[in-house]
């Protein structure tokens, strides 16, 4: 019951959370395709401007003869090709066109009169004008913009630039959903998908009809509805083929160009992710709540059982009392016979709770004694050569190993402090070390083994001291500790055993490399090596490298290893470089 009542209350949330995310994104979309809209109109709005002063425009007007005209409409072909405007063309006061970037192609505008185009119309009237409309000899839509030529104050000719947004179509069309902008009348002049332009948002009215077949604005074309109904809530759904498709709109005013830019993005993704993010709490809701049923399940089972044990004691009793009457001896017989039986009940009741303790407490212990073996091996080690100097007099040198001692105790400390952290789920203080820091801190772990014993360790201070981490520095430690005692233990009293430790940074990544020359891991032993209570030392316990890979792995790095060219063990540890 609880987890349809918390699905259904989910369901409605997220569809919320869904939609606003969603709106979201929409709104980043349509500010985005409307930069781009403006840029492109933007960059040709200054071009007529400019062309109606250039000195051929002015060389025909006054001498309309081929030779000129030819001139002119090479300048307006080579502007329409570095400006990538679709076309460019020279009209007199009657709307007759003698010059055209076109001029070559079978569809040019050479020799078609516009005087019944209102952007002609605007330009003679005002001194510029701007519409868009399907091309009456190229039967493509376009933005037409034109400017009045003049000459000592008075209209000698129009010259009209045509785009098409055809490459900001496609820009808009990487993004999922439909953008689309839209004219005073509704209708769809710009699109990221072709068969959506030159469509009304809503059916036009007859008067609007009227008008666009009146300024001949898009010729032969039935101008159709949008196959998209608008929602109570403002959404819209689209029929996409047998499809209803929910989107949510964001709208964006393009007051100078006359235009509002719409970005309609599908409703469903975001609802999706949203209820797969739903399932999973569901799931764990349920889990939660199965985990929960099954202790209070075995809490009642154990109850019933104790019910019926204290039972069937009692009926005993009551019979060892009946009985008991007879006899006074028998009665001290069964009373004594009961009254131990209820403390061994109580023992076994017990030693049940110390043995389900110990069980728990086991797990803990393992990894305490884990942590802390190395610092009480490297306390003895001290404490003996401590002895053993101050016998021979050398009181300073003995002082120096009690110093080292209380270091290490603290060492203990710190351990013990970031288990009890770990048990707790707190987080450790994090700070900036070098590697040469963390190494001088193993070191005085596990020096004192690696003086004893036949092996050579091999590092560069100034290599490693350029190297830098940011990490917890106890933690650290314990993971060189951790490998640096598996390489002592695998060398053993091998003479010429050698341990190298290097480091260096390669993008942005710090890379630390520790290499034995020992016999390294045998490959049947490779798939479970960071698995704990695994090993292969009769002695080990199995938790050092899985304890160091889950350090590693909680500052976001990764430990491998590879087998050491001629014999040996390498670990490779990765972590972002500071």
């Amino acid at each position: 019951m609880s987890l349809a009542i918390f699905w259904v209350i989910g369901v409605w949330w997220t569809n919320g959370l869904a939609r606003a995310e969603a709106s979201a994104d929409a709104n980043r979309g349509v500010s985005a395709n409307g930069s781009l809209l403006k840029s492109e109109m933007q960059k040709f709005r200054l071009i007529p401007i400019l062309v109606t002063e250039h000195p051929d425009v002015f060389e025909v007007i006054n001498r309309p003869d081929p030779k000129h005209i030819q001139k002119l409409n090479h300048t307006l072909q080579l502007i329409a090709e570095r400006t990538h405007a679709s076309d460019i063309y020279v009209m007199n006061q009657n709307g007759d066109t003698f010059a055209a970037s076109n001029w070559q192609q079978p569809d040019t505008f050479v020799g078609h009169n516009y005087r019944f185009r209102s952007y002609f119309i605007d330009a003679l009237r005002t001194g510029s004008g701007s519409y868009f409309a399907l091309g009456t000899v190229s039967h493509r839509p376009g933005l037409y913009l034109a400017r009045r030529i003049e000459r000592a104050g008075k209209a000698i000719g129009v010259l009209a630039l045509k785009i098409e947004f055809f490459e900001v179509e496609r820009n808009w069309a990487f993004l999922p959903g439909y953008t689309l902008a839209f004219d005073q009348q509704g209708m769809a002049l710009i699109a990221s998908q072709p068969a959506l332009r030159l469509h009304s948002l809503t059916p036009l009215s007859a008067e609007e009809r009227k008008q666009n077949e009146t300024a001949a604005r898009f010729p032969g074309l039935g101008i159709d509805p949008l196959p998209v109904e608008r929602l109570a809530n403002g959404d819209f759904e689209w029929t996409i083929g047998n499809r209803h498709v929910r989107q949510v709109v964001a709208r964006l005013p393009l007051r100078e160009e006359g235009l509002t830019l719409c970005y309609f993005l599908p409703l469903n993704p975001f609802i999706a992710e949203q209820r797969s993010r739903l399932v999973i709490a569901t799931i764990a809701l349920g889990l939660v709540e199965l985990i929960l049923f099954g202790l209070w399940a075995r809490v009642r089972i154990r109850r019933g059982i104790q019910r019926r044990y204290l039972i069937d004691l009692e009926r005993q009793v009551q019979l060892r009392t009946r009985e008991l009457e007879a006899s006074n001896a028998s009665i001290r017989a069964e009373s004594a016979a009961r009254e131990e039986a209820l403390r061994s009940f109580r023992e076994a009741r017990e030693a049940l709770a110390r043995a389900n303790r110990l069980t728990i407490l086991g797990a803990v212990a393992a990894e305490v004694a884990h942590e802390i073996n190395q610092p009480v091996a490297a306390i003895r080690s001290y404490a003996e050569n401590g002895l053993a100097l101050q016998d021979r007099g050398r009181h300073g040198v003995a002082r120096d190993n009690m110093a080292k001692i209380i270091s290490l105790t603290e060492r203990i400390g710190k351990i013990s402090d970031q288990l009890r952290s770990f048990s707790i789920k707190r987080q450790s203080e994090i700070d900036r070390y070098s590697i040469w820091d963390i190494l001088q801190g193993a070191l005085l772990i596990i020096g004192e083994s690696l003086r004893h014993s036949s092996t050579r360790l091999d590092y560069d201070e100034s290599e490693l001291a350029q190297v830098h981490i940011k990490a917890v520095r106890v933690q650290m430690e314990q993971v060189l500790i951790n490998l640096l005692q598996n390489s002592l233990e695998a060398l053993g009293d091998r003479a010429e055993g050698v341990i190298s430790i290097s480091a260096h940074c390669d993008a942005g990544k710090a890379i630390i490399t520790l290499a034995d020359n020992g016999p390294g891991i045998e490959e049947q032993a490779l798939p479970s090596i960071f698995a704990p209570f695994i090993t292969t030392k009769p002695t080990g316990m199995g938790l050092g490298l899985g304890i160091s890979r889950d350090i590693i792995s909680s500052f976001g790095g990764t430990i491998q290893y590879r087998a050491t060219p001629g014999g040996g063990a390498t670990f490779d540890i990765t972590l972002e470089a500071v």
